[in-house]
């Protein structure tokens, strides 16, 4: 019962709201324990409570593939299906990030075309960071990046995402007015610069010009020499370490080597004084004052 979709809630693209979320990832959420806390008896208001206090946002994450309580909180929206307009304000306040990413992946996943472009292409001028937890660990992305995947990509995070038109088929039909960028008014203000200097400086004068600001530019910038300096003199410690520790195993594996080498000398000695004959140790004990050595013959 807890798991069933709002009586009240319509179909979204043809289908239950819950099937947009994959059986397999819908299982884990379910089980979860994150979903049987926190998302039990959960409605439009008390669900902001939970979403401001995520931290990180993402599908999975980690060798069992544990839900991230973001893509919990997505599929609760789906499963109460509160307004859209309510939702919509998430994505209009700026005070919490992590709630505004919340209200545009549900908004990209239930909204139709216009509105979608309408609601999230404003968010391509926020570039505050997020955090992303992933099966392979936890990455850095920003609000812009997120949404320009949501525009652009048919899958996110283990979702499929509805079908959504070209931006340019629905300026053709009339439904959407062309974007604007930020950026159009700054290519506007640089391009009469850039047309004056090259009408009234000429080819190989603007060319010097530009090399010459740009050495200028190079030579005013010490802080780009230092650090090169400062990595060429840490490889050289690299180095000098490398070749002190090379140097170290050659002389521990000689010392061995010489210490061998006397142990056979010092074996092929005594091989060689126990190949003497009697005779030749009773001439050496004669000269010690010692008796002869008796032979085995007599």
């Amino acid at each position: 019962m807890a798991n069933r979709t709002d009586v009240l809630a319509q179909n979204v693209h043809g289908t239950d709201p819950q099937n947009l979320v994959e059986h397999l990832l819908r299982q884990r959420i379910q089980n979860s324990r994150y979903w049987k806390e926190h998302c039990f008896g959960l409605d439009a208001e008390t669900l902001i409570e939970k979403a401001v206090k995520i931290d990180h946002i993402g599908s999975t994450f980690g060798g069992i593939r544990k839900p991230t309580p973001f893509i919990c909180l997505v599929l609760k929206l789906l499963q109460i299906q509160p307004p859209l307009d309510a939702v919509i304000e998430y994505v209009k306040q700026d005070e919490h990030k992590y709630l505004r990413a919340l209200g545009a992946f549900y908004t990209r996943l239930v909204g139709d075309p216009v509105q979608v472009y309408k609601v999230l292409e404003p968010l391509y001028n926020d570039f505050r960071k997020l955090a992303v937890r992933s099966p392979s660990g936890w990455e850095l992305s920003h609000m812009d990046e997120l949404v320009d995947m949501l525009l652009r990509e048919e899958f996110a995070w283990e979702l499929t995402l509805p079908m959504l038109p070209r931006r340019r088929l629905l300026e053709s039909s009339g439904k959407l007015a062309p974007r604007v960028s930020l950026l159009a008014g700054l290519a506007a203000e640089g391009a009469p610069r850039v047309a004056s200097g090259d009408e009234s400086g000429g080819g190989a004068d603007a060319f010097s010009e530009r090399s010459g600001g740009r050495s200028a530019s190079s030579a005013a910038s010490p802080g780009r020499d230092e650090d090169r300096a400062s990595a060429a003199a840490l490889a050289d410690r690299l180095l000098a370490k490398q070749r002190a520790a090379v140097a170290a195993a050659a002389s521990a594996g000689a010392a061995p080597a010489e210490a061998g080498d006397a142990g056979r000398k010092r074996g092929r000695g005594a091989s060689s004084s126990d190949s003497l004959s009697v005779e030749e140790w009773n001439k050496r004990r004669a000269e010690l004052g010692m008796a002869p050595l008796r032979s085995g013959r007599s």
